[in-house]
């Protein structure tokens, strides 16, 4: 589930967190730096730990160095803790003359590799410890400037149109490289996902939202792993067709029938493959 409120200093989208699946790393940086956007924060929520109701002045207000916090405590969580010393605190600058006389080039480069050689050998082995489940996040919160941020409906509304034009669709405003843009949008979030081993099972209209003129999906109910490394992905190409069919209220759910004013075009292709093969390939 997504909520989505929107103050006078921020858009803020929260995701529940699920025990089977870490949205910490389906929503990461990562996930939003794809689609180019910008000016955002990434916070977590764990259970247990008290929250304060902030107001809009408050949130305003809100220090840089709490947002630091939190973006180093998720690093924490997938890197570990930084240990000490490290080659960042202790340098070996110089060190003592080999005992050996007549030493080889194979001498002094032991002598130079061999402080860190057993310092990560002994250190290893005082740490190793049993494998460890991700940490239980009770929900996530992505922040944006509140300019240029809409709900699909929203958008929507605005691409409906009664007139004629050469240069969109029937019904709607949105022109050929519109919807080129919307599917690119699409394919980098899929093939994200599938980078972690994720895949989408729908595609629902109430937690798509319009953000910078990019199309984000955050929903982290429809989040699902993928079994299987073929490139056939009946779940998210379903899912985007019927999302492309949904924007201009085709009703064949037939590329072949809905999208025939596009025939031999580059989009048209990616819609047919994605109905016939079920891969998703810009091409």
């Amino acid at each position: 589930m997504t909520t989505f409120h929107k103050t006078n200093t921020r858009a803020l989208f929260t995701i529940e967190g699920r025990p089977d699946v870490d949205i910490t790393r389906v929503f990461s940086r990562e996930y939003f730096d794809r689609l180019g956007l910008a000016e955002f924060h990434v916070s977590i929520k764990r259970p247990g730990i008290a929250t304060k109701n902030i107001g809009d002045e408050q949130l305003a207000n809100e220090t840089v160095q709490d947002l630091e916090n939190e973006e180093r405590d998720l690093s924490e969580q997938f890197l570990g803790r930084e240990r000490f010393p490290n080659g960042y605190t202790q340098l070996p600058l110089k060190i003592k003359p080999s005992p050996q006389i007549g030493g080889s080039i194979l001498n002094t480069i032991y002598d130079y590799t061999k402080k860190y050689t057993e310092y990560f050998t002994t250190t290893s082995a005082s740490s190793k410890v049993g494998p460890q489940l991700p940490e239980q996040i009770e929900s996530m919160t992505i922040a944006f400037p509140p300019h240029n941020i809409k709900t699909y409906k929203a958008w929507r509304d605005e691409h409906v149109s009664n007139e004629s034009s050469l240069f969109s669709f029937p019904g709607t405003t949105i022109s050929y490289e519109l919807l080129e843009r919307i599917i690119t949008d699409l394919y980098l979030q899929i093939e994200y996902l599938h980078d972690y081993g994720y895949t989408l099972s729908t595609i629902s209209t109430d937690f798509v939202y319009v953000i910078q003129d990019r199309f984000v999906l955050l929903d982290g109910t429809a989040i699902e792993r993928l079994d299987t490394k073929n490139v056939r992905d009946t779940l998210a190409s379903t899912a985007v067709l019927q999302f492309i069919f949904d924007i201009f209220g085709k009703k064949q759910g037939d590329v072949l029938v809905d999208f025939s004013e596009i025939r031999n075009t580059r989009v048209y292709y990616i819609l047919k493959r994605l109905q016939d093969d079920f891969v998703f390939v810009m091409v």
